[in-house]
C-alpha cells in the first residue's frame, strides 16, 4: 500500500512538471524561406513578418530577437548570400524594433547531410521571439509557470 502512495504521488509530481514545462506560447518563430541565390524577401513575406514582430512587440513584449542563417561551410558565395538575406531582414525588423528591442544575427557555417537538406538550410531564415513573460515566468498565468 505505501509503494502504491509513492507511486501515485511520484506520477501526480511528475505529470505536474510535465504539464508547467509544457506551456509556452506559440508564434515564436517566424521561417523566411527564400528562392536559391536570391535575397529578396518579397512584399507579402515582409509584410506579414512587420505584423507579427508588431504584434509581438506592442501586444505581448519582446525580450529579444535571434535572427539565424546558415551558410556552406568554407563557402564565401553561400556566406555573401546568407549575409545579404540578413541585412535584407535587418533593414526591415531594425526600425521596428525602436531601439528597445534588441536583435542578433547570426550567420552559421553547416556541412549539410544531403541535397535536399541543403537547399532547405542554406534558403531558409528562422527569427525566434524571447518573450518579455519569459523573465517573470508568467507566459502561462504567473507564479512560477512558464
Amino acid at each position: 500500500m505505501i509503494n502504491y502512495i509513492k507511486g501515485l504521488i511520484l506520477l501526480i509530481v511528475v505529470a505536474s512538471n510535465s504539464l508547467a514545462l509544457a506551456c509556452k506560447p506559440g508564434g515564436l518563430q517566424e521561417y523566411i524561406e527564400f528562392e536559391e541565390n536570391n535575397s529578396e524577401i518579397g512584399a507579402t513575406k515582409a509584410r506579414n513578418l512587420a505584423l507579427w514582430f508588431i504584434d509581438w512587440r506592442d501586444i505581448r513584449g519582446i525580450s529579444y530577437v535571434t535572427v539565424f542563417s546558415n551558410s556552406k561551410k568554407n563557402d564565401e558565395k553561400t556566406k555573401r548570400l546568407s549575409d545579404e538575406r540578413l541585412e535584407k531582414i535587418s533593414t526591415l525588423l531594425s526600425p521596428l524594433a525602436k531601439n528597445s528591442v534588441k536583435i542578433e544575427y547570426i550567420n552559421t557555417p553547416i556541412q549539410p547531410k544531403s541535397k535536399q537538406s541543403e537547399k532547405y538550410f542554406l534558403n531558409t531564415i528562422e527569427i525566434s521571439i524571447q518573450p518579455k513573460c519569459a523573465e517573470t515566468e508568467s507566459c502561462c498565468g504567473g507564479g512560477g509557470r512558464r
